[in-house]
């Protein structure tokens, strides 16, 4: 391995086509990460100890000193046998190390398609994540944004300390950019109130992996699912505006309006943009003064401050549902059009989650998460409410 820049982050990727993985990873940005890409081989306890984040191919056929060893025992058959070996060793060494899988078949990973998310698969091998060959640029994004968030862990975790515990997890949340108090913005109470309400690691679990539990309880627990950070879907229903025309006054003055509120911890570029749902409500509060408003009121209030006519949202009291493969759709809905349902794996912390009638009636497996109160929508049609347009 060649020396590194110990301020930029090291991602070794494993891969027992390793000529195929560098012509991949090749467009990575040098001044934000450094990529190695390794055989099998090559990994020793040097290249551990040196990496923030190990990217691990999960189908490893082109090894010949694992097949010629007829002891079972070290013959790792897959990526994840070759991660948990590997994670052993590196939770000896003096710096966290993150692993994570690199596969081109999700599928052989989870039995069934609807329950392909990443982040179900990672938790359920003991990983950071799970990346998609498929997804190119994206995966080297996500790699450089988890690596760089390795990077800002203690060496040593303060578990036996709740106080100190809380004070970094303010600072790897974005909530304190100085050291004292007085640099937090003023809705930072509520916004710790909501964090701690989703039952973040923070003492001696965290403690004994330096620290990388807390950052898979945010990207496995908290960033796929509505918590205490608004997505630009949740972010419109809030607002009363339609999804699209918000993605478009984002980019203008709203953006700019919105900016304080937007979320800047670790992470901050794994999935997206988010909003600290405290900072919006704060905000809102400000902008009316406290006081109810209407909908369209508000909704001209913040056409005025994005200096564009925002379009109403399709419902009145927007909802936001998921389809069958747990992804959000574009547009909110009204009451009338969507049901209940209880995901398996749904955090008891998150915010409800809806689907459509018409996609639980045309999906088994969404019907039978339905609540038992939405049962009746299913079978009788005839008894749906009406859809309720927005005023304008």
């Amino acid at each position: 391995m060649t020396e590194t820049d110990p301020v930029v982050p090291l991602v070794v990727v494993v891969d027992d086509e390793p000529e195929t993985q560098r012509t991949v990873f090749r467009h990575a940005p040098p001044e934000r990460a450094r990529f190695e890409i390794l055989s099998p081989d090559e990994v020793d306890e040097e290249v551990l100890n040196s990496a923030d984040l190990v990217m691990v191919d999960y189908v490893i056929d082109n090894w010949e000193a694992r097949d010629n060893t007829p002891r079972l025992g070290l013959r790792p058959g897959n990526g994840i046998a070759l991660t948990a070996v590997l994670r052993e060793h590196a939770g000896r060494l003096e710096n966290p190390t993150g692993f994570a899988l690199n596969t081109g078949k999700p599928g052989a990973l989870w039995l069934t398609p609807a329950e392909t998310r990443t982040h179900l698969i990672a938790r359920n091998y003991n990983l950071e994540w799970v990346f998609l060959k498929s997804d190119g640029d994206q995966n080297i994004r996500q790699a450089i944004s988890l690596a760089s968030a390795i990077r800002r862990l203690p060496p040593t975790w303060p578990g036996d300390d709740h106080a100190r515990a809380t004070y970094l997890v303010q600072r790897l949340l974005g909530l304190m950019r100085g050291t004292d108090e007085d640099s937090r913005p003023p809705w930072t109470s509520m916004a710790l109130s909501d964090v701690e309400s989703c039952r973040p690691p923070l003492t001696e679990l965290a403690e004994r992996n330096h620290g990388l539990l807390f950052l898979r309880w945010l990207l496995q627990r908290i960033l796929p699912y509505p918590c205490f950070l608004y997505d630009s879907h949740r972010l419109a229903a809030r607002l009363r505006v339609s999804h699209a025309c918000l993605k478009g006054a984002l980019v203008g003055e709203l953006g700019d309006w919105l900016r304080p509120y937007i979320f800047q911890g670790v992470l901050q570029d794994f999935a997206g943009d988010r909003w600290w749902r405290s900072g919006v409500e704060y905000a809102l509060w400000e902008i009316t003064g406290g006081l109810s408003v209407t909908a369209g009121d508000l909704r001209e209030e913040l056409s005025r401050r994005a200096n564009v006519e925002l379009r109403p949202a399709l419902a009145a009291d927007p909802i936001i549902c998921i389809d069958e493969n747990y992804q959000v759709l574009d547009e909110a809905l009204s009451l009338g059009q969507v049901v209940r349902i209880q995901p398996d794996d749904w955090p008891s912390y998150a915010s409800q989650a809806w689907t459509t009638i018409e996609l639980a009636k045309q999906h088994p497996r969404l019907r039978a998460m339905v609540l038992d109160e939405g049962q009746d929508q299913l079978s009788n049609p005839d008894d749906q409410a009406p859809c309720t347009e927005a005023q304008t």
